[in-house]
Formats: C-alpha cells, structure tokens, sequence
C-alpha cells in the first residue's frame, strides 16, 4: 500500500511539474501579466525581430527612451505629441499634433493646432487652429511659420 501511495505520489508531483511553460509559450491561454515585464539585462533583448514583427503594440501613457519622453497620446484631448520633450506640459487643449523635440513645447490650452519641427512653436501658448513649421531655430521671428487655414 506504501509503495502504491509513493507512485501515486510521484505521478501527482510528475504531472503538476510538466505543467509549467514550454519554450515556444504554446501551452499557455492568455495570461493577464501583474508586475512589471522587464529583461534579464538591460539592453540585450529585443520584442519581436526583423522577420518576426509584432502585429499591433496597445498602450495607455507614454513611451521613454534613455528617460526622456518620445510619445505621448491623450485619448481625452484626442492630441498626439512625438519627439523628445515634444509638449510635456499638461496641455488641456484638443485635437492637437505636435512633431520633432520640443515640439510645442510651451503649449498649454491651444488647440487644433499642427506643431513640425524642432522647437516649431516654441512660443505659442493657448492660440488655436495654426500650423507651425520650424524654419530657422536662431532666431525667434523666423522660428516657426503661421500659415492661415
């Protein structure tokens, strides 16, 4: 009878063992993630590959690289803001498209507006519906040019 509960036994711990993942993650169902993903290294791994992309990225706040902000999007003013520092101020204006670093930097209520360029709009705090293109970062009068809708 010993020996009959030892196999038992062993069978239990064998099967509840082989049910960890295997390498190719197949045997896995969705799995929800509660802690921060993070590699083993810093810098030595990649996600995804040249031949093997993944298909669609979902994310709700802000992407980093070497800690200075590169993206941001805010469902709720429908704005986007690419670039280094491109408008990291709270802005509470909507519909608003800022490209290149420090790209609206100084925006805080404007809206509709279309920020291209280093620096494009470095000045404009709260006027709406203007497209600024970043000419000449010298000097400040030929920084961005207002093109009138």
């Amino acid at each position: 009878m010993k020996k009959l509960t030892l196999i038992l036994v062993l069978a239990i711990v064998s099967k509840i063992a082989g049910a960890q993942a295997n390498t190719s993650l197949s045997n896995l169902t969705t799995t929800a993630i509660n802690k921060s993903l993070l590699p083993g290294t810093p810098t030595n791994f990649d996600l995804g590959a040249d031949l093997i992309p993944w298909r669609h990225i979902y994310f709700n706040g802000l992407i980093f690289h070497n800690n200075t902000q590169l993206l941001s999007h805010s469902v709720a003013t429908q704005s986007i803001f690419l670039g280094y520092n491109a408008n990291t101020l709270p802005n509470t204006g909507t519909n608003n498209t800022c490209i290149g670093g420090s790209a609206g930097i100084a925006n805080t209520s404007g809206g509709k507006n279309s920020f291209v360029g280093h620096s494009a709009g470095r000045f404009n705090t709260t006027g709406s519906s203007n497209t600024f293109l970043d000419i000449n970062q010298d000097n400040p009068i030929q920084q961005a040019v207002q093109i009138p809708l």
